[in-house]
Formats: C-alpha cells, sequence, structure tokens
C-alpha cells in the first residue's frame, strides 16, 4: 500500500475554517530536501509526541510536524553549508527550494505531514532514522546517501495537481522546476496517446476477428441452407456444382485464416489453417502487452541502500 506525504502551508483564519494547502507531496518515501529541513533537537521534542499519536491508532489524526520560520532559517543555513561541502551539484536546486519556503512562511505557517512513512517500520525507528539523518548533516561527515541519483522531483517532491493560489506554486519561482514539470506532462500525455492507440487497435482487431468469424458462419450456415433447399425442392447438385461449393468453403476458410495470421501477428511458420483453428478454440479477446498490465513495474534492486527510500 502508497503512502503519500505531504509538505503543507497553513495559515489561520480569523473567521470561519483555517486556509491549508500542500506545497509538495512525495510517495513512499521522504524527499531528501525535506530532510535537510529539520535538526536533532526539534526532533528529539517532538518524539514521544509523536510515538503516542501513532500509537492511539488514528490515522486521520497523526500530527504533522511544525516549522517555524527562525528554526527554519537555521536549518537551511546549516544543509546549504551541508551541500556545498558534500554535494555542490544539488546546492543550486536546494537554494531555489529553500528561498521558496522563506518566501511562503512570511505568510504561512509550514509543516511536515510524513508520520504516515512510520507503516513502513515503526514509529520509533522511523523518528530516530530522522534524528540519525539530521545527524550526519551536522556531522561534518560525507554521507554515502548524498550520492543517491534522482532529479528535482526526488529531491523536492511534486507539485500538487490541485490548484495552488496564484503564484504559490514552486513552478512559479523555479524555471528550472517548472521545465521538468513540463517536460514530465509531455511524457505522460505521450504515454497515455501510445495507451490509446494500442487500445484503438485492439479494439478494431477484436471487431475485424469477429465480424470475420460471423461472415464464416453465416457462409457456412448458408450453403447448408442453400444445398438442403435445393433438395427439398427436388434439384440435385451434382458434379460441377457440388466440386464449386466445396473448394468456395474451402477458400472461405482458408482466406479467413491469412486474415487472422496478419492482423494476430503470429509466430513465423503459423500456417493459415492453424491460424484458423486458434482463432475459434482460443480466446477471442485482445488484451494490453505485457508491459502495460498491472503490477509490472521495474524495481530498482539497489532502492533498499539508501536510508531515505526506507523511510
Amino acid at each position: 500500500m502508497g503512502q503519500q506525504v505531504y509538505l503543507t502551508a497553513t495559515k489561520a483564519a480569523e473567521t470561519g475554517k483555517a486556509e491549508k494547502f500542500n506545497l509538495f507531496e512525495a510517495y513512499n518515501s521522504l524527499p531528501v530536501f525535506w530532510m535537510l529541513l529539520l535538526d536533532p533537537q526539534t526532533l528529539r521534542e517532538h518524539r514521544q509526541e509523536m510515538v503516542d499519536a501513532v500509537n492511539q491508532f488514528d490515522v486521520e489524526a497523526l500530527p504533522a510536524l511544525d516549522l517555524p520560520r527562525e528554526t527554519l532559517q537555521n536549518n537551511i543555513a546549516t544543509a546549504a553549508l551541508f551541500l556545498e561541502m558534500n554535494q555542490p551539484l544539488w546546492s543550486r536546486q536546494f537554494k531555489q527550494f529553500s528561498d521558496y519556503l522563506l518566501l511562503t512562511a512570511q505568510d504561512y505557517q509550514l509543516q511536515l505531514d510524513i508520520l504516515e512513512l512510520a507503516s513502513f517500520t515503526s514509529v520509533e525507528q522511523f523518528w530516530d532514522l530522522l534524528i540519525q539523518l539530521s545527524e550526519q548533516v551536522r556531522s561534518g561527515e560525507r554521507p554515502d546517501w548524498v550520492e543517491t541519483e534522482g532529479d528535482f522531483f526526488d529531491r523536492a517532491g511534486f507539485e500538487p495537481a490541485e490548484v495552488l493560489p496564484e503564484g504559490r506554486g514552486f513552478s512559479a519561482h523555479s524555471t528550472e522546476y517548472a521545465q521538468l514539470q513540463r517536460e514530465a506532462r509531455r511524457r505522460e500525455e505521450v504515454e497515455r496517446e501510445q495507451q490509446e492507440k494500442i487500445f484503438d487497435e485492439t479494439s478494431t482487431k477484436n471487431i475485424l476477428l469477429k465480424t470475420g468469424k460471423s461472415f464464416i458462419i453465416t457462409g457456412v450456415a448458408g450453403a447448408i441452407s442453400l444445398i438442403l433447399g435445393l433438395a427439398l425442392a427436388g434439384l440435385e447438385v451434382k458434379g460441377i456444382g457440388v466440386l464449386i461449393l466445396v473448394l468456395a468453403g474451402i477458400a472461405l476458410l482458408v482466406a479467413s485464416g491469412f486474415i487472422y495470421q496478419r492482423h494476430w501477428k503470429l509466430p513465423p511458420g503459423t500456417g493459415p489453417i492453424d491460424s484458423l483453428l486458434f482463432g475459434y478454440f482460443g480466446p477471442l479477446d485482445v488484451g494490453y502487452p505485457d508491459k502495460y498490465q498491472m503490477g509490472e513495474e521495474d524495481e530498482d534492486e539497489d532502492a533498499d541502500d539508501d536510508p531515505l527510500n526506507r523511510l
């Protein structure tokens, strides 16, 4: 089961419901830039609160971790120095990300809603791992996880699909992120069009196949009806007439086999008769190719080596 986590912004309202929206979201892992917003002291202060909340089994009421602006500024400064020394390739993206958060924090209270990830281990192990990672940022040593591959989405999270208040979305503040988002949407559109094309093609093949079978069955039934009708009328089909009917039937059956073979693209060496028999005794419906079947996604064998993916 997938777990979603959020980096949110909230503003208390003088009257009515408070204004709240998600700045970023992630699935089944904690983006590294989110982890860089944390510090060991804050995590330790809130550990028991989080443990008690999860142990109450009230998933709908899991608390989020507040990120006060002053604490946020200090942790961002520490993280920027850490990246400059250990992973400078991430520094530019982190500055865009952190500048956006500090700007938003002028008017909103930022929070990390991440406790759902505790379901992968236990809340105690999850929170202790956060403390451990946060301490590594301040240790002066270069941890292995700074070599983690990925793109801006993996490090910062995804901008939610719902509409944010005007000008509040990260893509409005980061040209690099906005370009990556446009490219991702284009890829999704191409993949959707390809799947729709495959669906249309398979639907057409089904229609052709079923229509062809209907013609064959109708033709055979018509030929039998014709012969029976002639017999009942006292007329006899002899000699060349019988031969023509037999040859016509064979030609119709073989032709249908060729049509079936062509549209279904059966393996080389499969003859029209084999195709015909497969068509009559095999399945009628055509599904998506294997690569579009659910549950056959590629898995990264090294994913478990990254502590951020174990969260």
